[in-house]
């Protein structure tokens, strides 16, 4: 399983949200629900904590948790800062902010199977 939390998966799906976040992109219309991008967001975000945490969790880096979070505000920040210039973009707080509920996400998606693993 450590295959999966590897600076080449980690690596790889930073390039993901790059590209999904600043190719322009039209969504399917049955996907096109009032809340479709920051649902977007708060799964990307989620999905690229989960990896990192664990990442850094494996490489015994200290303070996973802290070190995630700023990376993850910052890159989804300047992704955002990005789109502002680009034509067919625009820059949101709100993504910023969903980007942040996200990593919450991927937190719980360690916490909550971790604590019933070590219950049992």
């Amino acid at each position: 399983m450590n295959y999966l939390f590897s600076y080449y998966t980690v690596s790889g799906y930073s390039l993901f949200v790059l590209a999904v976040s600043l190719l322009p992109v039209r969504a399917p219309e049955q996907l096109n629900f009032i809340f479709a991008d920051k649902f977007s967001h708060l799964i990307m975000y989620g999905l690229f904590s989960f990896l990192l945490i664990n990442l850094l969790h494996i490489k015994r880096k200290v303070n996973p948790w802290a070190k995630s979070f700023l990376f993850i505000f910052c890159f989804g920040s300047v992704i955002e800062v990005i789109q502002h210039f680009l034509p067919f973009r625009d820059f949101e707080i709100w993504d910023i902010v969903f980007n942040v509920i996200g990593w919450f996400l991927g937190c719980f998606l360690i916490v909550v199977p971790n604590h019933y693993l070590k219950n049992e």
